[in-house]
């Protein structure tokens, strides 16, 4: 009986450290140090609510050259995505500050982002320039959120 509690114990002890480790895409965003790339106005989270939520932007992959995609932002946290014009996808996004996260399925990221006009160019946290740019259309203008 006693090493049942010990083990009943033990593996609450298993649970509550898992759940503590665990943290929502928004806690994410919130707890992410940025380092502001050289010569760069980063948006604020009011800017990059007001030229992303409920429009669309699309670009070229950096992370697989030749490859495209194209996002749909949802009002309500969520994002659906086409790749390559084939395949669908969908994701979650979070802002908090100047970032920016997003969950997919396989994947996850979290960057910083100017814009000029109509086009948002990303940034790594640690201020590089490895994100590559998307241009931003309004609305839903591939049909995404179907």
């Amino acid at each position: 009986m006693k090493n049942s509690r010990k083990l009943n114990w033990a593996l609450l002890g298993i649970f509550v450290v898992t759940l503590a480790g665990c943290k929502t895409l928004q806690e994410t965003a919130m707890s992410q140090k940025v380092t502001k790339p050289e010569g760069v106005t980063l948006m604020s989270e009011q800017e990059m609510r007001d030229m992303l939520v409920g429009n669309t932007y699309a670009g070229d992959s950096v992370r697989n050259p030749g490859s495209t995609y194209v996002e749909f932002i949802h009002p309500d946290g969520k994002i659906s995505g086409l790749w390559n014009g084939t395949d669908r996808y969908k994701g979650k996004w979070a802002m908090s500050g100047n970032v920016m996260c997003a969950k997919y399925q396989n994947s996850s990221h979290c960057s910083t982002m100017s814009k000029s006009g109509d086009t948002i160019y990303w940034y790594a946290l640690d201020g590089t320039t490895k994100g590559g740019y998307a241009k931003v259309t309004s609305g839903d203008s591939q049909n995404l959120g179907q």
